[in-house]
């Protein structure tokens, strides 16, 4: 988003070289929402884009700089006068903000009616067994809560809870797995 002037020029430009190549172009990008403006969603909207915001929910002010959840909110809820943008969240939990995980997820899903969510956990610093209680209390009461939300709404708006399509050794959500697994075994 620093880049935004050549953002939309590379937009603007691979646009004008598809017009006789007729291909499917699909642009996407993850941002933590602070440089978000109406003039960016309107360009974004304009040109289909898939949206990663960085938002932590109700851990936003630990994990980050205080104040950005009351700022970052109302620039998320913008994103529904905007039908053309494929917005998601990806949040992450660390050990002194796992107990924010399912109230977090709550807010996602029922009150920014985000439907494509997707929760990570830190995995750099330590958890010790109080965090690792914490966490598996709060795995529980978020199953809880996607349960119900599954008989409403017959689906589930966080990816970590949804069975994966993807076949092979891993799947990272930055990218596509490079690696793949010959008929013989071999990587």
């Amino acid at each position: 988003m620093l880049a935004w002037e050549e953002i939309k020029y590379t937009v603007e430009y691979l646009n004008e070289k598809n017009k006789r190549g007729h291909k499917k172009i699909t642009f996407s990008f993850t941002t933590n929402g602070s440089l978000i403006n109406d003039q960016i969603l309107d360009f974004l909207n304009r040109y289909r884009f898939k949206i990663m915001v960085s938002f932590d929910g109700l851990a936003q002010d630990i994990s980050r700089q205080k104040g950005t959840l009351k700022k970052l909110v109302p620039i998320i809820k913008k994103f529904k006068n905007y039908p053309d943008i494929e917005l998601s969240t990806n949040s992450v939990f660390c050990p002194r903000t796992i107990k924010y995980m399912t109230e977090s997820m709550k807010l996602l899903i029922d009150q920014l009616q985000i439907q494509d969510n997707d929760n990570q956990l830190e995995t750099i610093q330590s958890w010790n067994n109080h965090q690792i209680f914490q966490l598996k209390e709060e795995l529980s009461r978020l199953r809880e809560f996607l349960v119900q939300f599954y008989k409403m709404h017959g689906h589930i708006p966080v990816r970590s809870f949804r069975p994966s399509k993807r076949k092979g050794i891993f799947w990272c959500s930055a990218g596509r797995n490079r690696m793949s697994i010959a008929p013989d075994g071999k990587v």
